[in-house]
């Protein structure tokens, strides 16, 4: 046998932190009020009322901080393991291609180019919208780019075949009849009408 003695295993208790009494306030209920003053510039009173209180301040809200994350990350797993919805997509590209025929009108209608009103961004999502007749793409690129007259590089854009501008006029007559009723609480009603 060695000389070497284990020591004791301790054993430990798990049990909820409850913030004590602060040392002043029991030094208060047994010392009398005359010789307070005394002890409590000896004690520093508000340093141990401050710590206690504050570390458990800290504790808090890290606790909630925490749990806040660990909800977030959570909802954002369950969100990324759910489907898309059925025809989000498909229905999303119909209101685009719709607010763009009328965009197209409009600018027409006041002698400008609807490409000046659109940025790049707003440009690729178009030509996403109306390429392959609202097939998805089978992998993803960057959208066409072209030069203008001034030479600037800018972005390609969609616009209806010969064959298809039959379409949009019979669409632009569409909006023509309902353009009193483009309001945000009546659009529903315009876009049933317009499929």
């Amino acid at each position: 046998m060695s000389g070497k003695s284990t020591p004791p295993s301790m054993e430990w208790q798990i049990e909820a932190f409850e913030i004590r009494p602060s040392l002043w306030r029991l030094i208060e209920e047994i010392v009398p009020e005359s010789e307070r003053v005394e002890i409590k510039e000896a004690l520093g009173e508000d340093l141990v009322d401050e710590t206690t209180t504050t570390l458990h301040d800290i504790w808090q809200d890290y606790r909630e901080e925490t749990e806040k994350k660990g909800r977030e990350q959570a909802l954002q797993r369950h969100l990324k393991s759910l489907p898309e919805p059925p025809m989000l997509r498909e229905n999303l590209k119909k209101e685009i291609k719709m607010f763009v025929e009328m965009l197209q009108q409009r600018t027409q209608e006041e002698g400008r180019s609807a490409t000046s009103i659109l940025n790049e961004e707003e440009s690729s999502i178009v030509e996403y919208v109306f390429e392959n007749n609202g097939a998805a793409r089978s992998s993803p690129s960057r959208p066409s780019t072209t030069h203008s007259k001034d030479g600037r590089q800018m972005p390609m854009r969609a616009t209806p075949s010969s064959g298809g501008s039959r379409c949009t006029s019979s669409l632009s007559d569409h909006l023509d009849s309902m353009n009193d009723k483009l309001t945000a609480l009546e659009i529903d009603r315009v876009a049933d009408h317009l499929r």
